[in-house]
């Protein structure tokens, strides 16, 4: 995914032209979820679309409003075929079609959506902040990344010894809804993933029922 999720991280250009350079060596194909990349802060990393890259054209990009426009009920989406890839488009966009109503909102969005994306991102950028600062705070031992994109938040929780699963212990004592860690792979054992869309108010409630749940145990 470009940028990455659940880390949020922006990946370079030259990082996807490495990916793209063993992708050519070893006959593979990239398909590009780009699903995220309007959400990319202003102090970070640009936005670099794969197929931009060097040996980018052997592969596919997928876009949609549905993350950035909070369109997902409404059903659409793009794939884009690299230049060296056209002719295998068909195979690859196969299923139903988009809704109607899905294609007439994306194009609403990405036509007249730019002053709405330069608010969210500015709201996003202080709610990443606000999480970053309360869990220094009150949630000692946690560890979180600082997303250079998306509105999600990666969090460590292996110091805090709450099993290969902490969300299940957070919904269980502090009834917060928090993604699964190791639903990402192995890797993700011990963490948990937030969404940090919603009001300062709302997230400092979350992280406060996280705390408050974490210093019961």
């Amino acid at each position: 995914m470009q940028p990455h999720n659940p880390t949020g991280v922006v990946h370079t250009a030259e990082e996807l032209a490495a990916v793209a350079d063993l992708a050519d060596r070893f006959d593979v194909t990239v398909i590009s979820d780009e699903v995220h990349g309007p959400l990319v802060y202003a102090d970070s990393p640009p936005f670099t679309p794969y197929l931009t890259v060097a040996g980018g054209t052997r592969g596919f990009a997928v876009h949609s409003a549905a993350k950035t426009f909070s369109l997902a009920a409404l059903k659409a989406g793009v794939v884009i075929a690299g230049e060296r890839n056209g002719i295998h488009l068909p195979r690859v966009a196969q299923g139903p079609n988009a809704s109607l109503s899905g294609v007439y909102a994306h194009a609403a969005a990405w036509d007249g959506g730019d002053a709405w994306l330069a608010q969210l991102l500015t709201e996003l950028d202080a709610n990443r902040r606000l999480v970053v600062d309360q869990v220094a705070a009150t949630l000692p031992g946690m560890a979180v990344l600082m997303p250079q994109a998306t509105y999600l938040m990666w969090l460590d929780c292996r110091a805090l010894d709450l099993d290969r699963d902490p969300a299940r212990f957070f919904l269980d004592e502090a009834r917060v809804g928090l993604n699964s860690g190791p639903t990402f792979g192995p890797r993700g054992e011990g963490h948990v993933r937030l969404n940090i869309a919603t009001s300062p108010a709302i997230l400092t409630e979350i992280l406060n029922r996280m705390a408050q749940a974490v210093s019961r145990r």
